[in-house]
């Protein structure tokens, strides 16, 4: 595992490079839809960025279990930086789905159930943020975890559409909108982890800090 944060650290600004031009390549090649035309490149990303987002709550939350069950405090850094990295990632889906909104509505409505929910994750993921920040605790961050994918999956329980598509990518026939989607969801979810890998290491510093201070002044 060491080893193969080390790689990905070495190569950093090669897989922050290629996810990024393959994500621009592949929204600008990627094929418009019948309903929405070229909007529905706006909802590709948008869809990938929650499932990505989705993903890494889910994740967080099993880190965060686990290091409370084995009681390995060392698992702290890089739960709270699937965390972080499930916050960046819900965050950015959510203001992403603005101009889509616009273009494809012609305006915001925030009596969306989808809208809503967007909302409420966003802000009740940063109250836990900033509470598992403020206690500086190894297991307030594995709480977090838990307390991030617990979120997700009560608001977005039974959650309902109104205007929100059902799923423009899903029910369509063609083969190629659902080929290019596949492309950038597997391009941001590259993204996604060349931005853990940089968390999980700024945070396993941070955690070792205070003991090479305590070391040195012994």
């Amino acid at each position: 595992m060491t080893a193969l944060i080390e790689t990905a650290g070495r190569f950093r600004l090669w897989i922050y490079g290629v996810s990024l031009l393959a994500l621009v390549a592949l929204l600008a090649l990627s094929p418009s839809e019948a309903t929405l035309g070229s909007v529905v490149k706006i909802v590709y990303l948008h869809a990938a960025l929650e499932r990505v987002s989705a993903w890494a709550f889910a994740t967080g939350a099993v880190a965060g279990a686990a290091q409370l069950i084995l009681r390995r405090h060392t698992l702290a850094p890089w739960t709270q930086a699937l965390f972080e990295t499930a916050m960046i990632f819900w965050v950015a889906h959510f203001l992403v789905s603005i101009p889509a909104q616009v273009m494809a509505w012609g305006g915001i409505n925030w009596r969306e159930p989808r809208v809503i929910d967007a909302i409420w994750i966003s802000a009740i993921g940063g109250l836990i943020y900033v509470v598992a920040l403020w206690m500086a605790k190894p297991a307030w961050w594995a709480l977090s975890g838990i307390a991030g994918g617990a979120t997700l999956m009560i608001v977005l329980n039974g959650a309902v559409n109104v205007l929100h598509p059902l799923s423009p990518i899903a029910t369509s026939d063609s083969m190629a909108i659902k080929l290019f989607y596949g492309g950038i969801v597997a391009a941001t979810l590259l993204l996604s982890l060349a931005i853990l890998n940089d968390l999980g290491r700024h945070n396993s510093a941070h955690a070792q800090a205070p003991t090479a201070r305590q070391a040195a002044q012994a």
